[in-house]
């Protein structure tokens, strides 16, 4: 300013968007034309109640969806509602196969849900039904791995009209089960198709389903919304704007859980001891605290046995040798409730589709199995308790045996396998052996040092003796599936 300037601001705030345009010509997909110079220009803004609830006489004034009402801010001292709102995404020029959208980062698992809705109002100057497409993607990129549903507009006439059934027509809203999603993307790989190029499908209320790629709705990052002039469609530059609103995920995937678990012990008198157990956990299975999300996904199976025997009772006579054995056998079994390799595709849906419905189940079930034996602490001991200690004797002698192996096998590991070989020998050898003390007759008394001199003693042999070895080997092999 060239001269002085008094600001007054009554109420300040910083405004952010979460949505932003996507700028990259690359939404046209994979089946679209050469790229061209694209000179559409897309505008992001939001439109609300307190703003936007009445018309100029060219623009739709804001009402609320049918059946929904505005909530109460609970941190306001006085009763008020809160400000309902909704993005609007305006395009002028848009060509004939171009797209434009705007995106948003986001971090979902769909995979309890049922259905995916969404309103919609598109409002135009010039309107012509089906002539233009709503579309919304989600996948784990923005080009590549997505389902993308397309809704053909019906432009809201009149268009200043204040009905809300009117406003937010019903062909426009967006209501596709998350399982039409999944069937679309089965269809086209039991077909053979390519997943490079779209695969759609047109459901029976006239939206459009596409799949391209791998998209997988566990583990969704982006979403967009946006507008399309499909190829073929008009050749005059679209203009024209929609209204989004209360994109949400309905209906909770509930089914019947169980769990349970036991365990057996055995006493075999003085022969040992057998353990078994068993656990059993279904999917969907969960405590109180948890949230839906954070339930089991996969059957899990896990059993086994080990028994710890004295084989020394088999041995007849007395020889004084001792030879406890210890045998254990554990399994685990894992089925997930979908395919790893298409997370958002049933298991039962996925091996269906396979041309060997056997074979590829147990490929991607995780299955490990361990076994092992051991002799730990074999030795001969004294039959005679008083007879006379030595140091050659083999009863010093202390010796250890053991065996491990684990398998395990799943849908990225082809064959894994662990195995552990240990052997240790100990000789331990203690006597109570003649101890001497050359000062113990000095009568002296006073001192520090003196009674550590009166005190002192040594043996002509040591009282105990002690060697020990280890042996330890391990064996891993780790066999990856190539493709």
């Amino acid at each position: 300013f060239k001269s002085p300037v008094i600001l007054r601001m009554a109420q300040f705030q910083l405004v952010a968007s979460q949505w932003r345009p996507y700028v990259l010509p690359d939404l046209q997909g994979p089946q679209a034309p050469a790229p061209r110079t694209d000179e559409s220009v897309i505008d992001l803004s939001v439109v609300n109640v307190e703003e936007n609830s009445e018309s100029n006489g060219n623009t739709t004034p804001y009402v609320l969806p049918p059946g929904f009402n505005r909530d109460y801010d609970a941190t306001s001292v006085a009763t008020r509602r809160t400000n309902e709102q909704s993005l609007r995404l305006c395009i002028d020029g848009l060509q004939n196969g171009a797209v434009r959208a705007a995106y948003k980062n986001v971090t979902l698992n769909l995979m309890n849900y049922k259905n995916i809705e969404m309103f919609i109002h598109a409002e135009s100057e010039t309107p012509t039904n089906e002539e233009s497409y709503a579309i919304m993607r989600m996948g784990t990129d923005y080009t590549n791995n997505y389902y993308e549903i397309q809704v053909p507009l019906h432009f809201t006439k009149p268009i200043n009209t204040s009905n809300p059934d009117s406003v937010w027509n019903s062909h426009n809203t967006i209501a596709v089960s998350i399982s039409d999603l999944v069937n679309t993307k089965v269809a086209r790989n039991s077909s053979g198709a390519s997943q490079q190029s779209g695969y759609s499908r047109t459901l029976a209320n006239g939206h459009i389903i596409v799949v391209v790629g791998n998209p997988d709705l566990s583990a969704v990052v982006t979403i967009m919304l946006g507008v399309k002039n499909p190829l073929g469609g008009s050749n005059i530059p679209q203009k024209f704007c929609i209204w989004t609103d209360e994109l949400r995920a309905t209906g909770f995937v509930s089914h019947s859980s169980i769990a349970y678990a036991a365990n057996l012990n055995v006493n075999l008198a003085d022969l040992g001891v057998l353990n078994a157990s068993i656990r059993y956990t279904s999917a969907g299975f969960g405590s109180l605290d948890q949230k839906v999300s954070q339930r089991e996904r996969a059957n899990t199976l896990e059993y086994g046995v080990n028994t710890t025997l004295a084989m020394e009772k088999f041995i007849p006579g007395k020889t004084g040798i001792k030879l406890p054995m210890y045998i254990g056998y554990n399994r685990k079994v894992i089925t997930p409730q979908y395919d790893p390799l298409n997370p958002d595709v049933s298991v039962d849906q996925s091996v269906n589709s396979q041309s060997d419905p056997k074979t590829y189940k147990n490929l991607i079930i995780d299955q490990t199995a361990t076994k092992a034996i051991n002799f730990t602490g074999i030795q001969k001991v004294k039959v005679d308790p008083k007879a006379k200690k030595h140091i050659y004797d083999v009863e010093n002698l202390i010796l250890s045996l053991s065996y491990s192996q684990t398998k395990r096998t799943s849908y990225d590991i082809k064959n894994y396998e662990f195995e552990n070989y240990k052997a240790g020998l100990g000789y331990n050898y203690t006597n109570n052996s003649k101890n001497y003390t050359p000062f113990k007759s000095i009568s002296a008394t006073k001192g520090l040092i003196t009674p550590l001199i009166k005190d002192f003693n040594f043996a002509l042999i040591p009282s105990q003796i002690s060697v020990r070895g280890d042996l330890d080997r391990r064996l891993t092999t780790t066999q990856y599936y190539q493709s």
